[in-house]
């Protein structure tokens, strides 16, 4: 008995460190979205509530630097209501001051998470919401929805 209770307590201690982030009562994995509809939350793999469209409207090279990018991003709301608030994520480090439309731009383990600005009500249904930013590379950094509230 008293084994098992150590051995379940050493796959919570793994299962909370492997975890990205929480939601709800939940913690989704990294690359996943936690969607809050009404007050109850789930983690899915796929948002297809959500569309992310990026398109790279400037190249340039910084000598010694390297290449870099500059991406608009358009997020279309799909989902059939309106969005009250979403959080998007990606496993690339973009510089804070080179992301603008955005606020809360943190960064967690190597991980770029941007909130809505406070000015921006959400998202309508079937309305899109558009930001931008540069990154280093010869292409647009993947990004992924990691919080969606809905009304």
């Amino acid at each position: 008995m008293k084994f098992l209770a150590i051995l379940l307590l050493a796959l919570l201690a793994i299962s909370s460190a492997s975890a990205n982030y929480q939601c709800g009562r939940f913690a989704c994995l990294p690359g996943h979205s936690c969607i809050c509809d009404k007050g109850i939350f789930r983690c899915v793999y796929e948002c297809n509530d959500l569309q992310i469209v990026q398109t790279v409207v400037n190249r340039w090279t910084d000598g010694a630097e390297g290449p870099s990018v500059q991406v608009q991003v358009q997020i279309i709301n799909h989902s059939g209501v309106s969005i009250k608030d979403l959080v998007m994520a990606s496993a690339v480090k973009l510089n804070a001051n080179q992301i603008w439309g955005v606020d809360k731009c943190t960064f967690d383990n190597g991980i770029t998470i941007m909130d809505l600005p406070n000015y921006q009500n959400g998202i309508a249904n079937g309305s899109s919401y558009s930001f931008g930013y540069v990154a280093k590379g010869d292409k647009a950094a993947h990004l992924y929805v990691q919080k969606v509230y809905l009304m």
